[in-house]
C-alpha cells in the first residue's frame, strides 16, 4: 500500500481504514531530494504512535549525511525504527537496523528456542573492517565544524545552481538540503514522487552530459557534497554548471540515436549505449564520495550513486 509523501490527509485516511492490518509504514523522511512539509513528518509520527503501528525511516540516503542523528534530529522526529547504509562506513559494505529495544529483542538468537524470535542474518553481518571504517568515521564526523563546513559548501553550490539554471532562462525547480540534492527540470511545484514524473527528462539527461563533458560526474539524479570538497572543486563545479545551462538553452535537446530512453518505476535511464568517442577523456574533480565523512575519497572523484 503507497501513499503519497507530504500528504497527510490522504495517509491519515489510509492509515485510520487499514489499522488493524498494517504491520509498519515506511517512509525516506527525505524522499530522494524532496523534503517534508512543515508538519508532515510530525503529524505522520502522531498518527502511527495512535494507532500502534511502528514507523520506519529509511534513512540509507540520509543517515550521517543530514548530521550524526541523520534526518531524525535534523527533523527533529523519532521513529521505531531506523534503516542505515553505507554513508555510516565511508562507502564499505554495511547495513544497520536500529531503533526501539523491544522491538529489536525480537532478534535476540537466545529467543529462538522459545519459537517467537525473527532470524537476522545478511552478508554485511559482523564485517570488521566496514565495522572498524565505520567506527574511524563518526570519529571523523564528531569533529568541531565538520557538518557546518559541509552545509555552507552544498549551500553555496546549490544556490549557484538555481541561479544559474534562472540567468539561462531554463524553467527548474532546485530540491533537497545542502548535502543531497538536485535540479527538477520543471516549472510544477515538487511534492512528492508523482510529481517529478512532469519534469522534462530528455533535458535532465542532457544536462547530465554536458556536466560530464566538462570534467563533473553526476549521474542521472543527485549532487551530493562530502568533506573531500574544498572550495577548488565548488568554484570548478559552479563554473561548469553555468557553462552546461547556458549551453543547454542554447541547444536542442537530442538523444544519441541507438540509445534509447528507458522508464521505470517513474525513473528515466538511459540504455546501455556504444562508447561514445566525441566526449574528450575527463578528469572529474567535483561532487562525489557518497558521505560526507572523513577520511575521504581523493578529490578527484565526483558525485555518484548513493
Amino acid at each position: 500500500m503507497i501513499a503519497p509523501f507530504n500528504d497527510i490527509e490522504t495517509t491519515a485516511s489510509l492509515i485510520k481504514k487499514h489499522a488493524d492490518t498494517l504491520g509498519a509504514v515506511i517512509v525516506e523522511p527525505l524522499c530522494r531530494t524532496i523534503p517534508p512539509r512543515n508538519g508532515f513528518l510530525q503529524a505522520l509520527r502522531e498518527l502511527t504512535r495512535r494507532h500502534d503501528i511502528p514507523l520506519i525511516f529509511d534513512e540509507v540516503v540520509t543517515g550521517f549525511r543530514l548530521g550524526l542523528g541523520g534526518a531524525q534530529t535534523h527533523y527533529d522526529v523519532t521513529p521505531d525504527l531506523c534503516a542505515l547504509g553505507k554513508t555510516i562506513s565511508g562507502g564499505h559494505p554495511l547495513g544497520v537496523v536500529c531503533g526501539r529495544a523491544d522491538i529489536l529483542d525480537s532478534a535476540d538468537p537466545s529467543r529462538i528456542s522459545r519459537g517467537d524470535a525473527v532470524r537476522l542474518s545478511g552478508t554485511y553481518m559482523n564485517n570488521p573492517i566496514s565495522s572498524a571504517v565505520a567506527l574511524a568515521v563518526i570519529r571523523e564526523l564528531e569533529q568541531p565544524g565538520v557538518y557546518e563546513g559541509v552545509v555552507e559548501k552544498g549551500t553555496r553550490l546549490m544556490q549557484g545552481l538555481e541561479k544559474a539554471l534562472h540567468d539561462a532562462g531554463i524553467a527548474a525547480r532546485v530540491c533537497g538540503e545542502p548535502t543531497v540534492f538536485q535540479p527538477w527540470f520543471t516549472d510544477q511545484d515538487i511534492r512528492d514522487h508523482r510529481s517529478t514524473l512532469k519534469q522534462d527528462h530528455k533535458m535532465s539527461l542532457r544536462f547530465v552530459d554536458l556536466l560530464l563533458d566538462r570534467g563533473i560526474v553526476k549521474a542521472h539524479e543527485k549532487f551530493f557534497v562530502s568533506t573531500a570538497h574544498g572550495d577548488d572543486e565548488i568554484a570548478h563545479t559552479l563554473d561548469a554548471i553555468q557553462d552546461a545551462a547556458h549551453e543547454l538553452r542554447k541547444t536542442p535537446v537530442t538523444l544519441p540515436r541507438g540509445n534509447p530512453v528507458m522508464l521505470s518505476a517513474g525513473r528515466q535511464t538511459r540504455a546501455p549505449a556504444r562508447s561514445r568517442a566525441r566526449r574528450p577523456p575527463a578528469s572529474p574533480r567535483a561532487l562525489g564520495p557518497p558521505a560526507p565523512s572523513a577520511p575521504a575519497a581523493p578529490r578527484t572523484r565526483a558525485p555518484g550513486r548513493r
